[in-house]
Formats: structure tokens, sequence, C-alpha cells
């Protein structure tokens, strides 16, 4: 199960020694190849925790698990060696075989070979290499270090929508989705798979460590796809990650996949998404999406892969929620009085440590009337979250949702919807002035198809009609935000053109 990074003092010293090693061998290889190597130990080292068991009908033969200690126990010695001043050997040839006979890539459907392809390093860089193999040797067997990794990556490499979310927003998003054993799952943006682990972690902890979930990922980049392999394997789990790079906006005709769930945070405020390709399905139900922005693209597939008792939890940018472009305004209302959009959950600002753009999860469900739903249907009824105010500051310069707060967000949605699973919840649920707020299709309707959480929940009903001039301020504060981080990407974009011409 996941673990949180620093979760003690040996784990903090630990990382910190991984941390040091890292930064010497960023001056002699890439970034992005940094992580993409100290990623594969992470998984190597994971992979040797654990008894090691042999093949039963040849108990001279050893397992799998056998060779991947063995594997690792070659790379530690030999990382010792070229410490040691030994050129007969190299730490980057002993890496790649070890991560050859360990069959990681192979389990979820990627080429490991291939995931090597670099020039040879220098002697000064593969020294830096055998230390980093040594930092991460001393390193707990936890996928702690894997997590912290993927954070520091994320930080330091994430640029405008591409970024892995943040472990707090994924645990919050499943949590709402509350996955149950058997499922079939997906996240048709995986990136690092994060959404995929954390279904798999929260089905456990419920089931004594059974889960059979199954679990599909799908993402246009290839490297994400390596790291989503590579994070499925450190957490003993396998998946459906597709035969290549895909492009879920771009999806054939054919059947979908009919998922009981589809967790997903796509690039917020994408142009110039989803290019035709031949044959493509461009049947859109709620209406088809502006060209320059694919926030609806989004929404409206992870709506197509659901089954008839389907639920989808999908992270947005803000501005999704109250655009007042009259193509936004109409798919919100097909969302709205079809029943399918069951809630929307409003974040705090500045949640993600390289964007100032603000997010809502949204909620939909097929059929809110199915067995899995809860007690109360809540037809033509949407329940809005005001999270805004609930978030804790973190030391490296961005904030987090705290567990409790994550707590108090599911429990008020589960509660709504009348699944009382769970010690401490409670029967009941009642509007709470500031928190959360159960409204009527006619109330939405009346506000124009409006879906800010603050419109909402900020007072009763009545109060909510005379908001005035503060809400309008704060309404037209938070879309110029959005604005200037969509002149950002589009500069960015520009830019890049003309450097190719």
């Amino acid at each position: 199960m996941p673990n949180q990074p620093g979760g003690s003092t040996r784990a903090s010293d630990s990382f910190a020694k991984v941390w040091r090693a890292l930064d010497v061998l960023r001056g002699h290889v890439t970034s992005a190849f940094e992580y993409q190597l100290v990623l594969r130990m992470v998984v190597l080292r994971s992979l040797t925790a654990g008894d090691v068991t042999r093949d039963d009908s040849n108990p001279a033969v050893p397992s799998k698990r056998a060779v991947r200690e063995d594997g690792w126990s070659r790379l530690v010695a030999c990382s010792q060696r070229v410490t040691d001043g030994d050129l007969s050997v190299t730490t980057e040839d002993a890496l790649r075989e070890a991560w050859d006979e360990a069959s990681v890539a192979e389990r979820v459907g990627l080429h490991g070979r291939g995931l090597f392809n670099m020039p040879q390093l220098s002697e000064q860089a593969d020294r830096a290499l055998a230390e980093l193999v040594q930092a991460v040797d001393s390193a707990p067997v936890s996928d702690g270090l894997f997590n912290a990794c993927l954070a520091r990556y994320s930080r330091r490499l994430g640029e405008g929508g591409n970024y892995f979310t943040p472990q707090h927003i994924t645990r919050l998003m499943v949590s709402l989705a509350s996955p149950r054993p058997g499922e079939r799952v997906l996240d048709p943006a995986c990136g690092s798979g994060g959404f995929l682990v954390e279904a798999a972690r929260q089905v456990r902890a419920r089931t004594d460590g059974e889960d059979d979930l199954v679990l599909m990922g799908r993402d246009i980049n290839n490297e994400a796809r390596q790291i989503a392999a590579m994070n499925l394997a450190a957490n003993g789990l396998r998946g459906d990650l597709g035969r290549g790079p895909a492009d879920s906006l771009r999806r054939l005709g054919g059947p979908t996949l009919e998922c009981d769930l589809v967790l997903v945070n796509p690039p917020f405020n994408a142009s110039n998404w989803g290019d035709r390709a031949p044959g493509a399905d461009s049947s859109w139900r709620f209406g088809e999406p502006p060209r320059d922005n694919a926030n609806f693209a989004w929404v409206q597939r992870a709506v197509d892969e659901l089954s008839d008792t389907g639920r989808a939890v999908v992270l947005m940018a803000d501005s999704a929620a109250t655009g007042a472009r009259s193509v936004d305004q109409e798919i919100r209302k097909g969302l709205v009085e079809s029943d399918v959009l069951a809630a929307l959950v409003a974040l705090p600002k500045e949640i993600f440590p390289h964007a100032r753009t603000s997010a809502c999860v949204w909620i939909l469900c097929e059929d809110r009337k199915h067995l899995g739903w809860g007690h109360h249907s809540r037809s033509e009824q949407v329940l809005f979250i005001d999270a805004d105010s609930t978030v804790k500051p973190e030391i490296r310069g961005y904030r987090a949702l705290a567990e409790d707060d994550i707590r108090r967000i599911a429990t008020t949605f589960s509660t709504w919807r009348g699944d009382y699973a769970g010690p401490g919840r409670p029967d009941t649920y009642e509007d709470v002035t500031g928190w959360c707020r159960s409204v009527s299709r006619t109330d939405i309707e009346a506000a124009g198809y409006d879906l800010r959480p603050s419109r909402y929940v900020l007072s009763s009903s009545t109060e909510v009609a005379e908001l005035g001039h503060v809400g309008r301020t704060a309404e037209l504060t938070r879309e110029l935000y959005t604005l200037f981080e969509e002149a950002h990407h589009l500069e960015q974009r520009l830019r890049t053109l003309l450097d190719e011409t």
C-alpha cells in the first residue's frame, strides 16, 4: 500500500541521500532521463521485498522473485565496485541487465530493453549512477520513495497541464469514486498511473488485502505510460496500458470499454485537441465541444466509456463550471438535465505546484437508482461542496488537502447519496452554509447553469439570488486568472512554433 513520503526520520534521511545523489547525476544526463533511471531503481528495489519463493515443481529452479532479487544484489555489488574504482564493470550495464531479468515492463505490455536507448555514460556519470544505486538501496522498502520521486519530477519538470496529480488530490478523487472489488477502472489520461494504484489501495484496505479490479490506463505520452507501468509493478499490480500511446479524444468508432469507474485528470484548457483521424467517432452526447478548449471533450469521453451503471470522477479547470460561452452553457445544461451530473467539489486555490489555475472535481453517474449508488437517488439534484478554505500549507511552497478534509468531503458526498457504510458517518445529510448544498435542477436552470459551488453554498437560497457585486467580482477575478494561464500557454506554443521555422 502507498505510504506517505517522509513518514519517519529514517525515511527522510534516506530520501535526502537519494536527492543528493540525483543532484550529482543531473550534471551528466537530462533531468527527464535522470528520473527514469531512479524510478527503475526504486521498482527493482521494491520487488526484492518479502520472502524468496521457488517453483514447487522444481525446487532447484529459483522463482522470478529470486531472479529479481539476485539481479538487484548484483547491481548493488557492481555499484560498489564502480565507486571503488573498478573500471572493468559499469553500473549502466548492470542496471539494464537487472531490469531485463525482472521483466517489469513486459508484465504490463511494454518492452524493457528499448527503455534504455541512450549514449553510453561517461566514467564520471557511471560513478554518479553507482552512488544513486547505493542511496536507493539504503532506503526503506516501500513505495514512499517512488511517490516522492514522482512529486519531485512533477514539480521540477511539470509545465502547465503536464504534471502528475498530487497524491492528496488522487486520494480525494478515488475516495469520492468509492471503488468496489471486481470493477473495471479506467484512466484515459493515466500519466503515472496514480489513480489506478490508489483505487487498488483503497479496495485492498477495505477487503483485507484482496482486490480483483481490472485496471486500464491510456495516455498519449509514451514516457508517461512507462512510468505508469513501473508504478503498477512497484505496487504488485497488473494493468492494461494499451498497445501503445493513445489519444483518448481521438477514439475511433467501435464499442466502448463499458467501465464501472472512470478517473481522470486531463490537461486543463487544452487547445487544438483531437485532430480528426479518418473514421474517428465525432458523436458528442451533450454537444460538440469548442475546438479551442478540450475541457468538455474530456468530460464527455469519460461518460462515453461508462457502463449503464458506471460513474466518473473528473478533475476540471474552474472555468469549465462557469464559462459564459453558449456552447459551454449548452453542454452544462445537458449534463444537468440528463441527471448525469451528480456533484461538484471546488478545490482550494493554488493547490497545484506549478499553476495558479483553480479546479473543481466533477462527479458523474449514469444511473443513481442502482444498488451501488446509495439509498437516496437524489434525482434532479446536484450536490455542491465548496472546499476552498480546507487546505494546509506545505513546506515546499504549495498547498495540500489534509486527511481530515479529504475524509470530510468524501463523507459529505456519501451521506448525501445515502451510503452510510463506515464508522463515524452521520445518518442524514444536511445543507451546511458555506460548505455544502443540495440544489435542484430548477434552481440551477434559474442560475443559467452556472455550476460554481461558491454560488450556491455561501448562504441560503434567497441570499444566493442576491450575491450582487461581490459575487460577480469574485467570478471575474477567477476568470481573469484562467485567461492569464491560457495566454501563458499560447505564448509558449507560439515560441515553440517560431523556433521550429
